[in-house]
């Protein structure tokens, strides 16, 4: 075991700690596959400058540990750019890349003459250099199998089957579409931030569409909210698992994803049908149908399109500073890099279109569409192109966020008229082409930020018009109740509606919240 450790192996260990690092800070966000590329060419360059300096130096210690200490500063740098950059005292210079970048090149050059004079210590450090490095990558290792381990739970999470209170009785099997619009707020909180929302609804209204226009959303965050309206309950109703202490957000994949309302319509033979939506937790992947764009994981893998989290790995690292200089070979040439929402893209313009074809399918069917717009990034204008203005996507801090509040306004004012457009060519595709009548439900999971955040688009399409059941303040968690009653002879009583506050580190310690918003609304 020893002589293992006395093998120079660290500077390859150090360099795929950082892109796992990366990886599981983000890892609810971020599909393991798309962190493959990132692995393999960071070790396979760490390899090669290992050789290069080999070959030049002709001493294997001294080399991987000068290749170690250039792989721990290239990957610190953007980490260190960015803090710097955020301080208000006179130290804020060192966040430009003027002078950040010669005080890391100089700093390496120092430390390289250092270990050049100690060379006859060097080989002493190999085994400690091994040892740490092995100690960071086990825990990493070890997050992303407990995390991947939660996500493929059975259902013996609870240890009981999911209830479904359904009475037999005469069911009409109208197709069901339940379409979530990823932030989309409702008309009154939409014209405090300045956008008219009025000929939107009103064409949805003319359809035959019933508006809540008063309508809140449940909770703050979309994997709590679309649990709860999926599974027609609050939270902390749906199993003793979701204490306030408990952290673990993963718990509530499997209800989400194996929620009450797809059982019940699967158990009276309707298809499900979903898409890929770039998160886990509302990907049904285990529906009858589970549509996404035409790639494969090879593809996802080796395909020649920068990801998401690798433009957000190369931004961490020294590259940065050449990505941040005005030459326009590196702005043509890594473009990828800088806009990296080419999936993001495709993903979306593909559920939009595919909305479009699914009506003529065979029925009776319940389609789940999750789809990320208006939230951001905002990468399309209101008449759909591809926004090139950095400013709607780059902020520093969040990236894919607007870097001020003008680029939020006009994106997200953007990414609401494009939306609303697509939405009724589905909508008027929906009606012209369906075999069954169908049941259209199109909602926000949250609204936009505070004041504002659980104010939510709340729309409902009945076939046959009825909408005695409804309400101006109608909340997800009772949407479901109401097409059961009405449309598959259940008796759920109707819940009081409520929307609760929870932080992402506890999403199950939940608050409720003041609907003084809600009662100006109504007024």
């Amino acid at each position: 075991m020893t002589n293992i450790f006395q093998k120079n192996f660290h500077f390859v260990f150090l360099s795929i700690y950082f892109p796992l690092f990366l990886y599981v800070n983000n890892i609810e966000q971020i599909d393991i596959i798309f962190i493959f590329r990132s692995l393999v060419i960071s070790a396979c360059l760490s390899v090669i400058f290992f050789v290069i300096l080999r070959l030049i130096t002709k001493d294997n210690n001294f080399s991987a540990v000068v290749t170690s200490l250039a792989i721990f500063l290239f990957f610190i740098y953007g980490s260190v750019y960015q803090y710097f950059e955020q301080l208000e005292s006179f130290i804020r210079i060192l966040g430009r890349h003027r002078f950040l970048t010669p005080l890391f090149i100089i700093s390496f050059i120092i430390i390289i003459l250092f270990l050049k004079k100690q060379k006859g210590k060097v080989k002493e450090s190999i085994f400690l250099l091994n040892l740490f490095s092995l100690f960071l990558i086990i825990p990493l290792l070890f997050n992303i199998c407990q995390y991947n381990i939660k996500l493929h739970r059975t259902q013996t999470i609870s240890g009981t089957e999911l209830p479904i209170d359904r009475q037999d009785g005469y069911i009409t099997n109208p197709d069901i579409y339940y379409i979530i619009l990823d932030t989309y707020a409702r008309n009154d909180a939409l014209n405090k931030i300045g956008i008219d929302n009025n000929v939107f609804l009103q064409t949805l209204t003319d359809k035959g569409f019933y508006i809540a226009n008063c309508s809140n959303s449940n909770y703050f965050f979309t994997s709590l909210s679309l649990t709860s309206s999926l599974n027609f309950e609050y939270i902390k109703d749906i199993d003793t698992i979701f204490t306030p202490e408990n952290t673990d957000e993963t718990l509530l994949d499997y209800y989400l994803k194996n929620n009450k309302v797809r059982a019940m319509l699967e158990d009276s033979g309707y298809t499900t049908i979903a898409f890929e939506t770039g998160y886990y937790w509302s990907s049904w992947k285990t529906a009858d149908i589970y549509l996404q764009p035409d790639r494969t994981n090879v593809d996802m893998i080796v395909g020649s399109k920068i990801n998401e989290f690798e433009s957000m790995l190369i931004r961490s690292t020294g590259f940065l500073s050449i990505l941040d200089s005005s030459s326009k070979f590196i702005e043509n040439h890594f473009q990828d890099i800088h806009f990296p929402y080419s999936n993001h893209i495709n993903r979306e313009l593909f559920i939009l279109e595919s909305l479009k074809e699914i009506p003529k399918w065979d029925s009776p069917k319940f389609v789940f569409a999750h789809i990320l717009i208006p939230h951001y990034p905002y990468v399309f204008s209101s008449e759909g192109d591809i926004l090139t203005d950095p400013g709607y996507w780059d902020n520093p801090i969040d990236r894919g966020t607007p870097i001020n509040e003008e680029y939020f306004l006009s994106g997200y004012s953007n990414q609401v008229t494009f939306i609303n457009n697509k939405i009724i060519s589905i909508v008027d595709k929906i009606l012209e082409d369906s075999k069954n009548e169908p049941i259209i439900i199109i909602q926000g999971d949250t609204g936009i930020k505070e004041p504002y955040r659980q104010a939510i688009l709340n729309a409902y399409y009945f076939p046959d018009g009825n909408y005695s059941s409804l309400y101006s303040t109608i909340s997800p968690v009772n949407t479901f109740r109401v097409v059961f009653n009405q449309y598959f002879a259940a008796d759920y009583p109707y819940l009081v509606d409520e929307t609760y506050y929870s932080t992402y580190e506890f999403p199950y310690d939940t608050t409720l919240m003041n609907h003084s918003y809600t009662e100006q609304c109504t007024k």
